[in-house]
């Protein structure tokens, strides 16, 4: 491989990681490693992924809200990812697959640094509309 600066770059900060003692350690079981979760918008109500004999579907909900119901999206990007981590974490250190969140905009997001503690209400509401996403989720 051609020494690029970005190469260079990469390299230097792998070693730092290496060498760096965690802050906190996180899980994720190793099937989600494997498929994992879709990182742009998907146009269907659902996303399946395979990697050998490991599979997965994720399918969008409906959400009932103001006397109606509503189709949600597929949760997707970094966000929802660094959302599932946390959760799995969090199972594997309580020992319980009961995992306390509160609400989107509540201790959670700011907690995971989702949303920064000086968010702008446009960024709330950003956050808010993806995580939707994740309650009817199957």
């Amino acid at each position: 491989m051609k020494s690029t600066p970005i190469v260079r770059r990469i390299a230097r900060v792998a070693v730092q990681i290496e060498q760096a003692e965690p802050d906190e350690l996180s899980f994720l079981h190793s099937m989600l490693c494997q498929v994992g979760m879709p990182r742009k918008e998907v146009a269907e109500r659902f996303f399946e992924r395979t990697s050998g004999r490991v599979m997965m579907r994720l399918e969008a909900g409906i959400l009932f809200q103001g006397g109606k119901f509503v189709h949600q999206g597929v949760p997707y990007g970094s966000k929802p990812r660094l959302t599932l981590i946390h959760l799995s974490s969090e199972a594997v250190k309580t020992k319980s697959p009961i995992v306390e969140v509160g609400t989107p905009s509540g201790n959670f997001s700011f907690s995971l640094g989702l949303i920064p503690a000086a968010a702008t209400r446009a960024a709330t509401r950003c956050f808010k509309s993806r995580w939707r996403t994740w309650p009817p989720a199957d």
